[in-house]
């Protein structure tokens, strides 16, 4: 009966989490730790004796932009670049083009892309989210913005291009402002926070962790 039992929990017990923190060794010859890394990682084969958790690639692929295909060149679509943002997926056209299209999902309980999200009825002037169907949420990928009190609609939020860990503020290896006008932003990846190391030197660390300066 104990072993029945044990052999039941042992099959419902969740999953543990991966204890490999980013740039931990995942893999390679005669490896015998956590094969596993964080969702933001991949394990990364360095050599036939170590692989490792880094990074994945940030996908920078726009709404309805290319995915696939050939380029302008006529050369092969860079790997780098066949990924779609969230709620897009990568839909064939031809040997020369690949596409960014929306997801469909009748099941949604969030607006779509462009779909209003807030403000008022047309009919009525209700607050939106009064009647079924009218929702107040945005589909991954978007956020709800208000263009005034009538109307709010679902807009793609803006994808931050540093690193986790990168660098967010400070000046750069020029000695130039890290600034917007120099071509540098300062926002951080989600869970990440910009904090300041020095005048110099701002890094966008994991939520949690304190600022030093």
């Amino acid at each position: 009966m104990l072993a029945k039992l044990l052999s039941f929990v042992l099959a419902f017990a969740p999953e543990s989490p991966c204890s490999n923190k980013e740039y931990a060794q995942c893999g390679g010859k005669s490896f015998s730790g956590d094969t596993c890394c964080q969702e933001y990682d991949n394990c990364t084969v360095v050599n036939q004796y170590y692989s490792q958790c880094m990074p994945k690639d940030l996908c920078l692929v726009p709404d309805f932009g290319q995915c696939g295909g050939t380029d302008k060149h006529g050369a092969k679509w860079d790997p780098k670049k066949a990924c779609c943002p969230p709620s897009f997926e990568c839909k064939f056209k031809d040997q020369y083009y690949s596409q960014c299209l929306p997801v469909v999902n009748p099941n949604a309980t969030c607006a779509q892309a462009y779909a209003q999200c807030g403000g008022k009825e047309a009919k009525g002037g209700k607050p939106w989210g009064s009647n079924p169907g009218e929702y107040t949420c945005c589909i991954a990928g978007y956020e709800c913005v208000k263009d005034n009190e009538y109307y709010s609609g679902c807009k793609p939020e803006p994808i931050c291009e540093n690193a986790r860990f990168g660098q967010c503020g400070g000046v750069d290896t020029k000695g130039l402002p890290w600034t917007k006008a120099n071509g540098y932003s300062d926002c951080c990846p989600e869970d990440f926070h910009c904090a300041v190391k020095d005048p110099y030197y701002s890094q966008c660390v994991k939520n949690g962790t304190a600022t030093t300066a």
